[in-house]
Formats: C-alpha cells, structure tokens, sequence
C-alpha cells in the first residue's frame, strides 16, 4: 500500500476509537433512573389536625444525572391525629385521618460542581383521604370506613448530598395545597401540609 492509503487506514480507526469512546461515556438510561425515598415530619394546621407524619417513595427520571431537568412519580402517606368537639364529616371526636397522595411532576436541578446539588419540583395529582365515622342502626354502633379525592398541588425544594456517584442524602422541605374541601376544613385553599423530610436517592445499579 501506498502512503497515502496508510494515512486514510490510521485517520478511519482515529475515528472509530474516537466514536467507540465517546458511546461508551454516555449515561445509560439506569444511570438516569433514581429512586427517592424520605420521611419527615408533617403539620397541617389550617385542617383542624395534629402534627404527623409523612413518607414518601418516588420514581425519578433525570435527563441529566447530576444536573438539569427531572421527572418525577410520587406516592406520599400522610397521617395525622385530631381531637375536637365537632370536626365536618365524621362524628368521631379524636380518631386518625391518612391521605395517600399520588403525584406527578417535572423539576430542575443545579448543576453543582461540589457534592450537594440544590433542586425544586413542582407536583400533582389525586390525594385519597381516609377517615372513620360511627353509623347507628336499631340500637347498635358501627365504625364505617370513609374516603373522600382531593386534587392537591406539591412544591418542594431542596437539596442532595453525594456520598457516591449515585447516591444522595436528601432534606426537603415541601406544601401540599389542597384544591378542594377536606372532611376537615372549609376554605380549601388555607388547607394545606408543610413537611420536612430527610431521605435518600440512588439508583438501582
């Protein structure tokens, strides 16, 4: 072979090598996939309620894994405690009331050149509120199961401190608002929860 043809063989391998590398350095789609879990605690006292507590598991996909974009699918459990006289919709004074929230939606995260990145997220979905209530029938008491869907709206912020390429201690501070009448309050757009969680997120892999 020519020398020509040598060089033309050399740059067509630079090429491939280079490309090969480059394919390789890119994230897969499980290094983009993390798993948010948290628990903190939870006050609520515009609807009448003591303070509780609340968990929460999450599903998140980031376009960038450290930086950037993110999606996110949620599942909240709040529980609280209340004692009144009269509390609307239920008949029983002191007793525990559980919402299971399931939410969506899309945040963003800065990109950080140290361990401890900063990110917002903004979220929605149904909430499932779960109480009890006393029926009476020909003398007798029972204790019914009640339930009751409340669209509600989250936004959390926060921040996220690597202690490993993916993995993060997480604190969080977070409102859920509530967009229509609880069995607990009237003025739906005062009925709301702060929480403040601390958790952790990595990914599976």
């Amino acid at each position: 072979m020519h020398q020509k043809q040598y060089k033309w063989i050399t740059f067509i391998l630079l090429l491939l090598t280079m490309r090969a590398t480059a394919q390789t350095q890119k994230e897969r789609f499980t290094d983009k996939l993390y798993f948010p879990f948290g628990i903190g605690y939870l006050n609520s006292p515009h609807n009448n309620l003591q303070a509780g507590i609340i968990v929460n598991m999450a599903a998140e996909y980031r376009f960038h894994s450290h930086h950037g974009m993110f999606l996110r699918l949620s599942y909240d459990n709040r529980s609280n405690s209340y004692k009144r006289d009269e509390i609307n919709g239920t008949n029983i004074t002191k007793g525990k009331l559980k919402f299971n929230d399931f939410l969506f939606g899309v945040g963003y995260r800065l990109n950080d050149e140290h361990r401890f990145h900063p990110f917002a997220l903004i979220q929605f979905g149904p909430s499932f509120c779960e109480y009890q209530q006393i029926i009476s029938s020909n003398g007798t008491y029972q204790i019914k199961e009640k339930s009751k869907t409340v669209p509600v709206v989250k936004l959390l912020a926060g921040g996220e401190y690597y202690i490993g390429k993916s993995a993060a201690i997480t604190l969080d501070i977070g409102y859920i608002w509530s967009l229509k009448n609880t069995p607990f309050g009237q003025n739906h757009l005062n009925e709301g929860a702060l929480s403040i969680s601390i958790g952790l997120t990595t990914t599976l892999l």
